[in-house]
C-alpha cells in the first residue's frame, strides 16, 4: 500500500455511509489503466477496513502512517491516520496476546527517533493522538528502551524559552507529552521501581520546569487583560498571548501534580517557596475575558488553571519532615485583589 492508497482507504474508511466504507480504494496494482490488459474487466469492491486490517500486518505500515499524518493532506484524513497510528501502538506495540503480530523493532526504532519532530510540526488535534500514542509506547520502553525522550524534551523546551519571543505555544505541547507519560506515576502501586524512574524524571526535568513557570509568570505579568483574550473563533482562530500563557502554566501544574503525587520529591520540596510563590500568583490571577466560554455553559481557562492548581495540598507531603517556607500573601502582582 503507498501513500495515496492509503489516504483514499482511511477516507472511505472514516465515512458515515457504510456502502463507502465497504467499498474502498482497490490495491495499486488492480486499478485501471491505459496499460492495464485487464481494464475491461470489471473489478470487485475492495472494502478500505478490510484493507487497513490487512496493510497493518505490513512491517512498515507504522511508518506509512506517520508519514500520511505528516503530509499536506487533507485534515480529516491525517486525523484518521493519527486515531488509526495510536490503536495500533495501543494492539500491537507489545501485544498482550502472545500470538498476536507486533511491530518489528527495527520498525519501533525508526518511530521514536521521529515522533516527537512530527509532533512538533503538526496541528493541535493531530498532536492529541500523537501525544497518546507516544504515551502508550512510553509505558512499554520509557526510560529504558527510549532513553533519548527526556533529554529531547528538555532540549526542545529550553530552545522554545530561548526564543525571541517565546514559544509557549511550543512548550505547552511539549508539557502535554510529559504529562502523556507521567500521570500514570498517580495511580500506580509505590515501588521502589516507580519511584527510581520518577527520580529519574526529576534530575532532568524539575530545573526545566521550575525555570519555565518563573518565566511564564513573568511574562504573564506584563500582559494586562484585555478583549483580545476571549476564547479564539473561526475568524480568529490564535490565541492571544495571555490565553496561551494560562494555558502552557495549566499543564506545568498538571505535570507537577505528576511528580508530587505519590510523595513530595526533594527537589521540588528544597525550591518550595519558589513554586509557592509562582502558585500565588496564578491563584491572585484575574481575567474577566477568560473568566467562562462564551456561552457561560463551561469553566474559562482561569477556573480550570486555578483548579489544577489547588487540585491537592501541595505542601502535605513535606508534613514531618520539614516546614514549607512561608508565603504570605501580599498584592497580587498583577494588580489583583488576593481571592
Amino acid at each position: 500500500m503507498d501513500l495515496a492508497t492509503l489516504a483514499a482507504t482511511l477516507a472511505r474508511s472514516c465515512s458515515p455511509d457504510a456502502a463507502t466504507r465497504k467499498q474502498g480504494a482497490p490495491p495499486p496494482h488492480r486499478r485501471h489503466s491505459p496499460h492495464n490488459c485487464t481494464a475491461h474487466v470489471p473489478l470487485p469492491p475492495f472494502a478500505a477496513e478490510e484493507a487497513l486490517t490487512a496493510a497493518k500486518l505490513q512491517p512498515q505500515f507504522c511508518i506509512l502512517l506517520l508519514q500520511l499524518i505528516g503530509q499536506d493532506a487533507e485534515l480529516p484524513v491525517r486525523q484518521a491516520a493519527a486515531v488509526y497510528f495510536k490503536n495500533l501502538t495501543r494492539q500491537h506495540w507489545e501485544p498482550a496476546d502472545e500470538g498476536a503480530p507486533s511491530i518489528d523493532a527495527s520498525v519501533k526504532g525508526q518511530v521514536k527517533d521521529g515522533l516527537l519532530s512530527l509532533f512538533l510540526l503538526v496541528p493541535e488535534l493531530l498532536q492529541a493522538q500523537l501525544g497518546e500514542g507516544m504515551a502508550l509506547i512510553a509505558q512499554h520502553d520509557f526510560p529504558a528502551k527510549w532513553n533519548t525522550l527526556l533529554g529531547s524534551l528538555v532540549t526542545q523546551i529550553d530552545g522554545a524559552l530561548g526564543a525571541t519571543p517565546r514559544d509557549y505555544a511550543k512548550v505547552t505541547g511539549l508539557l502535554r507529552i510529559a504529562h502523556s507519560i507521567f500521570k500514570r506515576y498517580r495511580h500506580e502501586f509505590k515501588s521502589d521501581e516507580l519511584f527510581a524512574e520518577i527520580k529519574y524524571v526529576l534530575e532532568s526535568f524539575s530545573a526545566p520546569l521550575l525555570a519555565l513557570l518563573k518565566a511564564a509568570i513573568v511574562d504573564l505579568r506584563a500582559l494586562p487583560p484585555s478583549a483580545a483574550d476571549k476564547a479564539p473563533t473561526p475568524t480568529a482562530p490564535t490565541p492571544s498571548p495571555a490565553r496561551t500563557l494560562v494555558g502552557c502554566i495549566t499543564v506545568v501544574a498538571q505535570v507537577f501534580y505528576d511528580l508530587s503525587f505519590q510523595d513530595l520529591p526533594e527537589s521540588f520540596e528544597d525550591h518550595l517557596g519558589e513554586w509557592m510563590e509562582g502558585f500565588l500568583v496564578v491563584l491572585q490571577y484575574r481575567n474577566t475575558f477568560m473568566a467562562m466560554d462564551d456561552d457561560d455553559s463551561e469553566p474559562g481557562p482561569i477556573s480550570v488553571l486555578q483548579a489544577r492548581t489547588t487540585r491537592r495540598r501541595l505542601h502535605a507531603p513535606a508534613a514531618g519532615r520539614a516546614s514549607a517556607p512561608a508565603v504570605t500573601p501580599a498584592p497580587s502582582p498583577l494588580g489583583c485583589a488576593p481571592p
